[in-house]
């Protein structure tokens, strides 16, 4: 039996081709709630709507005065938002008091056509860093940390 997500307000970061076509998804479907604002930096957007949802902004002086419900979750939906723009908004929204925060996949899937709500995701700490990650054998560390110990 599927959740009830009527009281589920959505606001997609980004009013771009991704967020428009999230907000697309998400009218279509029915299911997963009510996309409720854009939230853009774009001074060209901010106070229009793009079919029917107002575009608020900037992002950074409009998170902090939406009255965010418990259910309400903000979409980041800037599939090429490098790691220190993607931390920014995070922080923003965090603050702002969201508390389910997803990420919109990579840009090569938006191109495509094959992004959908259902492939965004947590936003990973490793989303926020300006490097790739580092791999650690533990097989190897561990052989290391015998040798010390001896």
């Amino acid at each position: 039996m599927p959740e009830n997500n009527a009281a589920t307000s959505i606001y997609i970061i980004g009013a771009g081709i991704a967020g428009t076509m999230l907000a697309h998804e998400i009218r279509e479907k029915d299911i997963f709630g009510t996309v409720i604002a854009f939230l853009d930096d774009d001074v060209n957007k901010i106070g229009k709507t793009i079919d029917g949802i107002p575009v608020i902004g900037p992002i950074q002086q409009t998170a902090s005065l939406i009255r965010i419900g418990p259910k309400d979750e903000a979409l980041i939906a800037i599939p090429s938002a490098g790691p220190e723009l993607l931390s920014g908004i995070y922080s923003v929204l965090k603050k702002a008091g969201f508390a389910k925060i997803r990420l919109l996949p990579n840009i090569a899937q938006i191109l495509e056509g094959n992004a959908h709500l259902v492939q965004t995701r947590e936003i990973d700490p490793q989303d926020l860093l300006g490097r790739a990650p580092v791999a650690i054998s533990l097989k190897e560390s561990l052989a290391y940390l015998r040798e010390r110990e001896s």
